[in-house]
């Protein structure tokens, strides 16, 4: 490959919220190697507000305006970026295909889809599944045809997310946020993409913090709403904000942005308030699949907190809900240092 002739380069990731967050710092590594490169993301619809508001990438790809569609009506959509190198950072057999009938003339994909063997002319050898790195950093060692080096510390990945492109929303902070306490967000749910904190652990979290010291904020989806408002928000109306389903995602984002503290599961807005460099809290299993060390977010602020990181049963891989384990007032002790 010859690097000094790429202009355009495209990262495919048609994934979740937090794995577009996690994609961050390896397009600011490349942006540092490629300077005058087009840097473009392949993702779905609801990811865009993610990639506009990171200041690497120079434009973004929606796959929903074409994923029905034919596959030769696929490549033309790939062949009109003229697209020098197209890197599968989520494999997709229908995204490989399409690529390589557009012509893209590098196509890069991990060893670990067959595949990629007959779609792509780069494969690195990569095992995701056992590797013992972050994903960030798994990312970035799939670039390794592109970049002079690519092991970095989760420390440096820090300087790169360049996740800073979005707009505030004054508005929501006066209506929601408190300029005399700290504003915490509680996002309890995560759409089943991970394992999650019972929500009566929640509840006796928002009855161990002063209500004169904290201004408390719970967010979801309308969907999730339904469940919060029965399980927790009723027996709690006085003491939180109820923001679930009432917020597009620039306008959350607006309004975490704004706010002090966040605590969730191993979730979209816990990556997203991770990047935006305010305290944020993840609560997760050490199952392999799912430890901090695999998935844990990214930012200056950042912590992690788990029961116990030699759990067997999570050490074994098998399913573990040691996360209901985590004692509210662990979490409380750990939010109260942010507030001193």
């Amino acid at each position: 490959m010859d690097r000094t002739k790429i202009q355009t380069i495209l990262l495919s990731r048609v994934d979740n919220l937090g794995d577009a967050i996690l994609l961050l710092p390896a397009a600011g590594i490349l942006k540092k190697y490629y300077p005058a490169s087009r840097l473009l993301f392949l993702g779905q619809s609801y990811q865009r507000e993610i990639v506009e508001s990171c200041r690497h990438f120079d434009a973004f790809l929606d796959w929903d305006e074409v994923k029905d569609e034919s596959l030769a009506r696929q490549a033309a959509f790939l062949a009109e970026q003229q697209i020098d190198v197209i890197v599968h950072v989520k494999p997709r057999r229908v995204i490989a295909n399409a690529a390589k009938m557009a012509k893209i003339p590098h196509r890069i994909g991990s060893s670990d889809r067959i595949f990629h063997f007959l779609t792509c002319n780069h494969i690195p050898i990569q095992r995701r599944k056992r590797s013992k790195l972050h994903e960030a950093q798994m990312n970035i060692r799939l670039l390794g045809s592109l970049l002079k080096r690519v092991d970095y510390t989760m420390e440096e990945l820090e300087a790169f997310l360049g996740f800073d492109q979005f707009d505030h929303y004054p508005e929501l902070a006066g209506r929601y946020l408190s300029k005399e306490k700290f504003n915490l967000i509680l996002h309890p749910l995560s759409h089943g993409h991970a394992k999650e904190w019972p929500v009566e652990n929640f509840l006796d979290l928002i009855r161990l913090l002063p209500a004169e010291r904290y201004n408390i904020i719970v967010t979801g989806t309308e969907k999730e709403g339904e469940t919060l408002r029965e399980s927790l928000l009723a027996h709690c109306q006085n003491r939180v904000h109820d923001l679930t389903g009432q917020l597009t995602l620039v306008e959350f984002m607006g309004l975490i942005s704004q706010a002090d503290g966040l605590v969730a599961a191993s979730t979209g807005p816990l990556h997203i308030a991770a990047a935006m460099n305010i305290q944020v809290l993840g609560l997760y299993v050490q199952r392999w699949q799912l430890r901090p060390g695999r998935y844990g977010p990214i930012g200056k602020h950042a912590s992690v907190m788990v029961y116990d990181e030699d759990c067997p049963t999570c050490l074994a891989d098998k399913n573990c809900d040691c996360i209901r384990l985590i004692t509210p007032e662990r979490v409380a002790d750990k939010i109260s240092e942010w507030s001193t």
